[in-house]
């Protein structure tokens, strides 16, 4: 509805005049990353708790794009999808493990892919001056100084939240939830090598 209202109706009314087969086309190359993502999802949870539904990772999936497309880009739909997959069975520690993987699959298919892209159209000269001329630009130790600036800030939430009364309740759901949390990544690491490889090539 949002692109119908701010796209031009001119270059709406065009594409009335666009050949079926191609509608038919861009249709599909805009659910193929639904499916996906679903299959994704579906995969891992079906290892960290058998039964989880494909019917139930479609729906994480669209639950996060809504969410995605609703709140800032800085909050994105990883919330949304945590909770999804918390109502669904797996927990907050189980939504949390999995939103981390895919994450992590995202990047390990980006650290693969570009490069490989970059070798096989004859560009990989070029990608590696434009890396170099990247770490060049960057000031030295700015990463640690900025990592260093958000341990600080973490260790002070940290001792604000768990500080008094309140605290010390946080502190036993926080116990509870890293027992259910170190569960789930020993599955992980135990069986779902072939999980996590398989997604890198579905993302």
């Amino acid at each position: 509805v949002y692109t119908m209202l701010a796209t031009d109706r001119e270059a709406l009314s065009a594409t009335l005049h666009l050949e079926p087969a191609w509608l038919v086309l861009a249709v599909v190359l805009a659910v193929l990353p639904l499916l996906l993502n679903a299959l994704r999802v579906w995969r891992w949870g079906r290892l960290l708790r058998p039964g989880f539904g494909l019917r139930s990772a479609a729906r994480t999936v669209l639950m996060a794009e809504v969410g995605a497309a609703v709140t800032p880009s800085a909050v994105g739909g990883a919330p949304v999808k945590v909770a999804a997959l918390a109502r669904f069975g797996l927990g907050t520690s189980g939504g949390m493990a999995m939103a981390a993987l895919g994450s992590m699959e995202d990047l390990a298919f980006v650290v693969l892919a570009v490069p490989t892209a970059a070798w096989a159209t004859g560009l990989l000269p070029r990608f590696a001056a434009l890396l170099r001329h990247a770490s060049d630009a960057a000031l030295p130790g700015q990463g640690f100084l900025v990592l260093a600036a958000i341990a600080v800030l973490l260790a002070v939430v940290v001792w604000m939240l768990l500080r008094g009364p309140r605290g010390a309740r946080r502190l036993v759901r926080l116990r509870r939830w890293w027992g259910e949390t170190r569960g789930y990544l020993r599955l992980i690491r135990e069986r779902g090598l072939g999980t996590f490889l398989g997604n890198v090539v579905l993302a």
